[in-house]
């Protein structure tokens, strides 16, 4: 993934492909919210840490069902949940980052 950097701050990124299989700028959000310095992981096993921004699919909201998927550390969060609302990407992905879990509001 290519990410577009001014100042420091992360404005958009090169993510999945278009029917023509060339790839599509999406906008990202950052520590911030949009054109924000990315998000910084807590260090893993060997001290590391690593930036990432959140990407989001488009730039409106969409009607009627979407998928949610997830791979990787705590993706049974996703399938555990059954009916997942938005809100509770924003719970799993808080999770992930912080280790707790949000009471639904």
């Amino acid at each position: 993934m290519e990410r577009y950097i001014v100042d420091g701050k992360v404005t958009q990124a090169d993510i999945n492909s278009d029917i023509n299989d060339q790839h599509v700028k999406a906008p990202v959000d950052g520590i911030d919210g949009a054109n924000t310095a990315p998000f910084e992981s807590a260090p893993d096993k060997s001290g590391q840490t690593h930036q990432f921004v959140v990407t989001w699919a488009t730039r409106r909201d969409l009607t009627g069902g979407i998928i949610a998927r997830a791979k990787g550390h705590n993706a049974n969060k996703v399938s555990s949940l059954g009916v997942v609302d938005n809100t509770d990407i924003y719970r799993i992905m808080y999770y992930n980052l912080f280790n707790k879990w949000l009471p639904e509001s």
